[in-house]
C-alpha cells in the first residue's frame, strides 16, 4: 500500500506524549477509563505548550480544557490553564455570536422562499456535543437546493459579504465562479466586518467524489430538529449527519483529530440511531467502506464503543483497515495538520481506493488522469499579465503559456549564470 506519510511510524502507544495525552482528553464523555488515561499520561513529561498547540491545530481546545477541569486541572501550570479557559470561553462566545449571524441568515433566505439547512457548525455542536461551547468551528455552512443557489448567492452578497475565493483563471469573474460553482458545488463568502465566512452549498460533497454529490438530495427527506438559541431550526438527522461526517473526513484525508471527535461524539450521544438505515444508505450511496473508516478511526484513537449490529457490519464489509492504520499514524505523528501536504498521485490514490463503485471509480480515476494532464498547460492569470488579448481568442493562450514559461526559465538561468 502506498504509504500518506512514510517517515511516520507512530502507533497510540508510541506517540509523543502530547498526543497521548490529547487523545484521551479530546472526547465530550469521560468514564472511568477515561479519567484513568488521563491521570496516567498527564503525569507523563509533557510540554504543555506544545500540548495547546497541538490541540488548537486539531481544533480540541474546548475538550482538553472541558477534560483537563475535570480530572486534573492541577497538573497543568496555572499561567498556561488560564490561557486555555480563556481559549475556552472565547471560543463559546465566537460560537453564540456565529449562532446568531447563521439564524439572520436563515431568516433572510427563508424571507426569500429559499429553503436552507445548516449543518456542521453550530447546529453539529448542539446535536453531537450538547453544548455551542465544546467545539470549535470557523465558519458557517448551509445546504440550499440548487435551483436556489444561485439566487442565495446574490442575496448573501447583497447582505454584505464578498467572494472568499481568488480566482486565477484568464475568464472574466463571472464564468469563472459559474465554472468553480459547478464543480465543487460550493461558493465561499467572507463577511469583512465580521471576521467570519459562510460556504453555501448546492450539494453535500463535490469535487472529489462527483458521483456521490448526485444522490445526496436524499438528505433533504430525514431532517432533524435541533434547539439553537432559543429557535429551532432544521439539520441532517443523526444517520445521515454521521455518515456526512465520514465522507467529508475522508475527502479531506482525516487530517484533524476534531473531524474524528465530531464522529465518536455523535455516536456515543445518538444511541437510538438506527444502524441497519445507516448502512443501507451507505450501501445506496456507495460509500460504506468511507462511513466505516471514519468509525474504525473513533473506535481505535477515542474508544467508542459500538452496538453490537454496527460492529458486526463493520468486522464483515470494512475492507480498509491498512487505511485506518496510516491515518492513524498521520494524526500521531503531531505533524500540525496544515503542514501535511499529498502529492496529486497520493491524493488518487487515497480517494480512489474508497470509492465502492467500481464504475464511479473508473470514472473518477479518469477525471484526475485528466486533470493531471490538462493543469500544466492550463492559461492562469499569469498568461494574461504576461500578454493580453480580446477574448474572442483566449484560446491562443495555450500556445502563449509555453512561450512565457520557457522565457521564464531562461532569464533565471541567465540570471545565475551572471553571478
Amino acid at each position: 500500500m502506498t504509504a500518506l506519510l512514510p517517515s511516520s511510524k507512530a502507533t497510540l502507544a508510541t506517540a509523543m506524549p502530547e498526543m497521548q495525552l490529547l487523545c484521551s482528553c479530546a472526547r465530550n464523555y469521560i468514564d472511568d477509563t477515561a479519567i484513568e488515561e488521563i491521570v496516567a499520561r498527564s503525569q507523563q513529561s509533557i510540554d504543555w505548550d506544545l500540548l495547546l498547540h497541538k490541540a488548537n491545530a486539531h481544533g480540541v481546545l474546548p475538550l482538553l480544557h472541558k477534560s483537563l477541569s475535570h480530572v486534573c486541572p492541577d497538573r497543568i501550570p496555572l499561567p498556561l490553564f488560564n490561557q486555555l479557559k480563556a481559549c475556552f470561553h472565547l471560543n463559546a462566545l465566537r460560537n453564540q455570536y456565529l449562532s446568531q449571524e447563521l439564524l439572520r441568515l436563515l431568516a433572510l433566505l427563508e424571507s426569500n422562499n429559499i429553503a436552507a439547512l445548516p449543518f456542521k457548525g453550530p447546529t453539529l455542536a448542539i446535536l453531537a456535543y450538547g453544548s455551542l461551547s465544546f467545539r470549535q468551528f470557523g465558519d458557517l455552512d448551509i445546504l440550499v437546493h440548487e435551483r436556489d443557489f444561485l439566487v442565495a448567492k446574490d442575496l448573501l452578497l447583497v447582505d454584505g459579504y464578498q467572494r472568499g475565493q481568488q480566482l486565477h483563471g484568464i475568464a472574466d469573474i463571472e464564468t469563472q465562479e459559474l465554472a468553480l460553482m459547478k464543480r465543487w458545488g460550493e461558493y465561499p463568502l467572507i463577511h469583512p466586518d465580521k471576521q467570519f465566512s459562510v460556504d453555501l452549498h448546492d450539494r453535500l460533497i463535490g469535487g472529489e467524489f462527483p458521483a456521490l454529490s448526485a444522490n445526496f438530495d436524499l438528505f433533504w427527506e430525514n431532517l432533524a430538529p435541533v434547539p439553537l438559541l432559543n429557535t429551532e431550526v432544521n439539520t441532517l438527522c443523526p444517520e445521515d449527519l454521521l455518515l456526512y461526517l465520514c465522507i467529508h473526513g475522508s475527502k479531506d484525508f482525516w487530517l484533524r483529530l476534531s473531524w474524528v471527535c465530531d464522529v465518536a461524539t455523535l455516536i456515543h450521544t445518538q444511541p437510538q440511531m438506527n444502524w441497519q438505515w445507516l448502512s443501507d444508505r451507505a450501501q445506496t450511496l456507495d460509500c460504506e467502506q468511507m462511513l466505516w473508516l471514519g468509525i474504525s478511526l473513533a473506535q481505535d484513537l477515542l474508544s467508542v464503543s459500538l452496538p453490537e449490529v454496527a460492529a458486526d457490519r463493520m468486522q464483515k464489509v470494512f475492507e480498509k483497515q491498512q487505511l485506518s492504520a496510516q491515518i492513524q499514524r498521520q494524526i500521531l505523528s503531531g505533524i500540525c495538520p496544515k503542514e501535511i501536504k499529498y502529492t496529486k498521485l497520493q491524493r488518487f490514490y487515497f480517494h480512489g481506493q474508497l470509492i465502492d463503485n467500481r464504475g464511479d471509480q473508473r470514472r473518477y480515476y479518469f477525471s484526475c488522469a485528466r486533470s493531471l494532464l490538462l493543469d500544466p498547460i492550463r492559461p492562469n492569470v499569469q498568461d494574461l499579465k504576461f500578454v493580453s488579448l480580446h477574448p474572442r481568442v483566449h484560446f491562443l493562450y495555450y500556445l502563449i503559456r509555453p512561450a512565457r514559461l520557457l522565457s521564464e526559465r531562461l532569464a533565471s538561468f541567465s540570471s545565475k549564470s551572471s553571478h
